[in-house]
């Protein structure tokens, strides 16, 4: 019995040490001049790229499918599209919200905390 218990701990601390691994996965990513944390500077970048990428039609906007269900809602003006501007001031929102101590950088996993599934209605 107490070794199945110590097996489960076990266990949880290695699931817990890999989800911290994932959640930290978007910091190494941004984190372009290997320091071990992420500048806004360096977030914002990455997320530049993100608009790009998910920008299919290079119009220099996101709408329709290339907007995920589950992006913050950044179409500030209400005119169905997301520029590039609107777009990265909610990231930038974002990155001061994850910054838990407001020192200027994402560092391990903050800001990365599992999200809540969300209530049905």
């Amino acid at each position: 019995m107490k070794k199945t218990i110590m097996g489960i701990a076990l266990a949880g601390v290695f699931i817990t040490a890999a989800n911290a691994q994932t959640a930290a996965a978007p910091l190494r990513k941004n984190d372009t001049n290997k320091d071990g944390k992420t500048s806004k500077e360096e977030y914002l970048a990455g997320m530049e790229k993100a608009f790009v990428t998910r920008d299919a039609d290079k119009d220099g906007f996101l709408t329709g499918e290339e907007l995920l269900s589950n992006s913050p809602p950044a179409d500030k003006d209400k005119d169905g599209k997301v520029s590039k501007e609107e777009y990265l001031a909610i990231y930038s929102k974002t990155f001061d919200a994850m910054d838990k101590d407001k020192d200027g950088f994402l560092t391990g996993t903050e800001g990365f905390a599992p999200r809540k599934a969300k209530a049905k209605e």
